[in-house]
């Protein structure tokens, strides 16, 4: 899920880039939340296919491996 408290998990160069990319069509997909780690938000482009990782430094990085779960029916 995407938290409402986006600016405290979040940095300043990620809320920026977020906002940036946002206007190419791509969106924030969910934030993963792991115990002991920073979080990781992903985004997918418009059309669905790609899927990239918000870095900490505002880079979005198309090559992370993250894995992720059959959608649910």
């Amino acid at each position: 899920p995407i938290p409402e408290n986006l600016e405290d998990l979040l940095n300043d160069q990620q809320l920026a880039s977020l906002k940036r990319i946002e206007d190419f069509g791509w969106k924030l997909y969910f934030v993963r939340r792991p115990a002991f780690e920073k979080p990781l938000a992903v985004l997918h482009s418009a059309s669905g296919d790609q899927i990239g990782v918000l870095e900490e430094d505002g880079r979005v990085n198309m090559q992370a491996d993250v894995k992720l779960r059959a959608p649910r029916k």
